[in-house]
C-alpha cells in the first residue's frame, strides 16, 4: 500500500490512479483478512478477546481508510484539499494509527489480563 501510494504520487495522468487502485486493492485484502480469518481466531478464544479485537480492528481500519482518502482528496489526487491539509493529515494519521493504536490495544490487553486473574 505504501509503495503503491508513493509510486502513484510520482506518476502522472491515469497511471497514478492505476497505482492508487492497486494500493486500495491491497487495503481491501488486508481488511478482508482482518475481519475474516483473524477475527474468527479472536472469536474462538472467547467473547472478551473478540470484543477487544473487534474494537482495535475497527479503530485501525478507520484510520487506514483515511490514508487513501486523504491522498485522493489532496493535490496528488483530485485536488479537492489543499497541500497543507494533506500534509497535516499525513502527520496526524501515523500518530493515531501507531501511538494511538498501541495505547488502545495495550489498555485493552491489560484489562483482559487483569480480568483473567479475577475470574480464575
Amino acid at each position: 500500500m505504501i509503495i503503491t501510494g508513493f509510486v502513484a504520487d510520482l506518476s502522472i495522468g491515469t497511471t497514478k490512479y492505476i497505482w492508487y487502485s492497486l494500493g486500495v486493492i491491497a487495503l481491501i485484502i488486508i481488511l478482508v483478512i482482518t475481519f475474516g480469518p483473524l477475527r474468527r481466531i479472536a472469536i474462538s478464544n472467547g467473547t472478551r478477546l473478540a470484543r477487544h479485537y473487534t474494537r482495535v480492528a475497527i479503530y485501525l481500519s478507520v484510520l487506514w481508510v483515511c490514508y487513501p482518502t486523504a491522498w485522493l482528496l489532496g493535490p496528488s489526487g483530485l485536488g479537492l484539499a489543499q497541500e497543507l491539509t494533506e500534509v497535516l493529515v499525513f502527520i496526524i494519521l501515523p500518530i493515531f494509527s501507531k501511538v494511538g493504536f498501541s495505547i488502545v490495544d495495550l489498555h485493552g490487553l491489560r484489562k483482559l489480563h487483569q480480568s483473567s486473574y479475577v475470574h480464575n
